[in-house]
This record gives C-alpha cells, sequence and structure tokens, in this order.
C-alpha cells in the first residue's frame, strides 16, 4: 500500500507547530522580532512617504530595519533546523557568541568611551551583562 503524502504546506505547518509547541519562548522571540520588524519598516516608509523624515533620520529608520530583519532572518535556519546534532548547533551558537564579543569589544566599547563617557558607558555594559545573566538563568 502506497503511503499518502501530504502537501507541502501541510507539512510545513505540522513542523512550525510542533517547534512551537516544544520551545514557546522561541517561538515568541521570532514573533516578537517579526512585528517589529513590521512596526519599524511601516514607521520607515510612513515617513519617508510623507516627507517628514530628513536624510539622516531616513538612513537611521531604514538601517534599523535592515538589522531587525537580518536577526528575524537569521533565527529562521536556527528554527528550521531544530532537529541538527547537538555539538553541531553549541558550535555553530558558540561561532555566533564569539563573533558577537569580537564586534561589541572591537567596535562598540571604544565607541562609547570616547568624549569622556566611559563611567555611564561601563556602568551601562555592566547593568545589560547582569541583566542578560538574570534572563538566561531564569529562562532557561
Amino acid at each position: 500500500m502506497a503511503a499518502i503524502s501530504q502537501p507541502q504546506g501541510a507539512s510545513l505547518r505540522a513542523a512550525w507547530i510542533e517547534q512551537a509547541q516544544a520551545h514557546p519562548w522561541t517561538t515568541l522571540g521570532l514573533v516578537v522580532s517579526t512585528l517589529g520588524v513590521l512596526v519599524l519598516l511601516g514607521t520607515s516608509i510612513a515617513l519617508v512617504l510623507a516627507g517628514a523624515a530628513q536624510a539622516p533620520l531616513r538612513l537611521a529608520l531604514l538601517g534599523g530595519t535592515g538589522a531587525f530583519g537580518a536577526t528575524a532572518l537569521g533565527a529562521l535556519p536556527g528554527f528550521a533546523l531544530h532537529r541538527i546534532n547537538q555539538r553541531l548547533e553549541d558550535s555553530m551558537l558558540g561561532f555566533a557568541a564569539g563573533a558577537m564579543i569580537f564586534v561589541v569589544s572591537h567596535e562598540v566599547i571604544p565607541e562609547t568611551h570616547r568624549n569622556g563617557h566611559q563611567t555611564p558607558a561601563t556602568l551601562g555594559l555592566m547593568v545589560g551583562f547582569a541583566l542578560m545573566m538574570v534572563l538566561d538563568t531564569t529562562l532557561g
């Protein structure tokens, strides 16, 4: 007896539901980031079309939209490949963490410590790190 195959859309929907049930916080994060992209994109388009945004503001709005969009799109492969080897996933997450540490240490920290803003920048870094550790511990 031949197996009945499901249409492609039905199997994707089933995989989405299975993933959402297995990892509700990941699903919530993906939904919130996607909604953030849509709101920022809508705001950017409305301001640009209304002529209210000057050139620097337009660039900032579009840059923010691109950053949020890249984040949401970057989450999709991990979301879709939830059944990959655990060691491979750990290695990929370690690479991503290393890339973020490099960017922060070589770009963000030197920029925030210019023009006499060392103390607020250092305190912001410490508070942000403590907040992320609390969230990581409480949310698992």
